[in-house]
């Protein structure tokens, strides 16, 4: 009895070796072959946006946003007009995009802070990531022609942090209205009078 059980274990093993080898093991190797090739395209499809998200950046600082065009910017980007309107329908879309990233980049780094009573280093903060982010950003921080999707910006940041605070909740809505006018126009007000003397130390 021994010896047939011996004999039924081996045929088991060369039976599931071959499904292994034969069906499995191909399964499973076209299942790592299918996802290095989806490695790779993200990477690409990362590095692509990457490489459009540069160079709008870099046009935003050195022209209005009106004389950018998806032909500069592709040119700039190393890709083709199709690749863009791939990822995006138009420059808004993109701009919109980048300052989702922004505004979420901003809150993430002032999200442990108390308001009011740590308004102070909220203030820091700002002026510390305006300085990371380079000229591209100043300009759409400062100048006049991104009111509008600086004020976009603001609003997304005073959702995520004023608005989580108790202080603001004791606050009528019109006594908050001018609250954020007050603090939106102080901290703006100084960073740009910074910029316009030229950043000098204090």
């Amino acid at each position: 009895s021994n010896f047939f059980l011996n004999k039924l274990l081996k045929n088991k093993k060369y039976i599931f070796r071959k499904y292994y080898l034969n069906f499995g093991g191909h399964l499973f190797m076209e299942n790592r072959k299918e996802t290095g090739k989806t490695q790779k395209i993200d990477l690409r499809i990362q590095k692509t946006l990457e490489n459009i998200h540069n160079a709008f950046k870099e046009m935003i600082f050195e022209m209005d946003f009106e004389k950018i065009t998806v032909k500069e910017l592709s040119e700039r980007a190393r890709i083709n007009k199709k690749t863009f309107y791939s990822h995006y329908s138009n420059l808004d879309e993109l701009l919109m995009k980048i300052q989702d990233e922004m505004s979420e980049k901003y809150v993430n780094a002032v999200s442990l802070y108390k308001l009011p009573d740590e308004f102070d280093k909220v203030n820091r903060e700002f002026f510390i990531f305006m300085e990371e982010n380079g000229k591209w950003f100043e300009k759409i921080t400062a100048s006049k022609n991104f009111t509008y999707i600086r004020q976009k910006m603001i609003d997304k940041v005073m959702e995520n942090t004023w608005e989580k605070s108790d202080f603001i909740k004791l606050l009528s809505p019109a006594e908050k209205n001018i609250f954020y006018s007050y603090i939106q126009s102080s901290t703006l007000g100084i960073y740009t009078q910074w910029i316009l003397d030229g950043k000098k130390s204090l």
